[in-house]
Formats: C-alpha cells, structure tokens, sequence
C-alpha cells in the first residue's frame, strides 16, 4: 500500500523529530531510572508516546521541554510498575574514594557511588527526586525544571530543598557523595 506523498511527508518528519530527540530523551530516562536493565525499553516508551502526543503539541513551550516532560513521566511510570522488581538491596556503604586518576578501581567506585545516590533517590518521594534530578543532575535551571514539571517555580524550590536534606541526611557519611551534597547545600 502507497502512502498518499502528504502522509509519506508526515511520516518522514515524525522520523526526523523522533531521530533527532532520541538521544536526549535517552539520556533524560536514563537519569531518571538510574541504572535500569530496561532502559531501552523505557526510551521507547517514551518515543512512542512523544510520537503519539505530538498532533496535540500547541507550542507554547519549545519541543524540547514537552518531549522532556513526557521522557520523566514515562520514566516514573516505569520506576512506579517495576518498583518491586527493581528495589535496589545494595547498603549505603562508606567507600574510602581513591586518587583522582582514571584506573580500574576508580571506575567501580564511581558505578558504586552512582548505585549509592540512586538507592537514596528511590527513598525519595516522586517529586523530590524528579526535581533533584532535573536540576542537580541534569542542571536545568529552576525556571526551565519548572517548566517541565508544570509547576510554579516556588514549589519546584521547595521540592528541591526538601530532597537535598533527605539526601545530605541519608548520604552525609559518604566519603564522595556526601561532600557534594555539603557543596550543594550552599546553593
């Protein structure tokens, strides 16, 4: 069956859009899934729903912070439904950080901090995390983090400060994590 050539130009666009947010909205799901073996499958979610959603894009805000919206929505519906399945066992543990140099043993140590931040971040309620992760990972400004949150700039604030104390609690004694959460609380 021939698409007629107005359907085959629309077809062609949605390819380009999704072609070219694809790496974006990879890394905005990944950052809020953590390390996740479903991943990939959480992006593709995430592509089709964007696919699905765009006839209903108004423009009001750039293509960009409405696909952003839909990755974290589609990403904490994930987390939501494999909850259970994923609830991380690792203890938070004081790992003594080695020399700045990038060796072996560096690597893991990095992966087992970044197990450790976000075995804290899934203690957190939804919107700490989300607004954690927007701006003191993905460091979007609080304007821009509001914005894919739908929120007023006073409540993503509050959200913010909120899930830094948690995390400073929980994560205090953590030889890396817990100097840049210090570091961080002097925002």
């Amino acid at each position: 069956m021939r698409l007629s050539p107005r359907r085959e130009s629309e077809e062609q666009a949605l390819e380009t859009v999704l072609r070219s947010i694809a790496p974006d909205m990879r890394r905005w799901v990944a950052r809020h899934l953590g390390p996740e073996p479903d991943l990939d499958d959480a992006t593709q979610d995430a592509l089709i729903e964007l696919a699905d959603a765009l006839d209903r894009f108004e423009g009001r805000s750039k293509l960009s912070t409405y696909a952003h919206r839909i990755g974290v929505r589609v990403a904490l519906r994930h987390a939501r439904k494999h909850r259970k399945r994923r609830r991380r066992t690792t203890a938070l543990e004081v790992v003594a950080p080695k020399e700045s140099a990038v060796t072996p043993e560096s690597v893991v140590l990095g992966r087992e901090g970044i197990a450790r931040l976000y075995a804290a971040l899934d203690q957190l309620p939804e919107s700490r995390r989300t607004a954690f992760i927007l701006c003191d990972v993905e460091q979007l400004s609080h304007d821009e983090a509001a914005a894919v949150e739908k929120v007023k700039l006073d409540t993503l604030r509050k959200r913010l400060h909120r899930a830094r104390a948690q995390l400073h609690e929980r994560l205090a004694d953590d030889p890396v994590l817990g100097r840049y959460l210090r570091e961080g609380s002097d925002r």
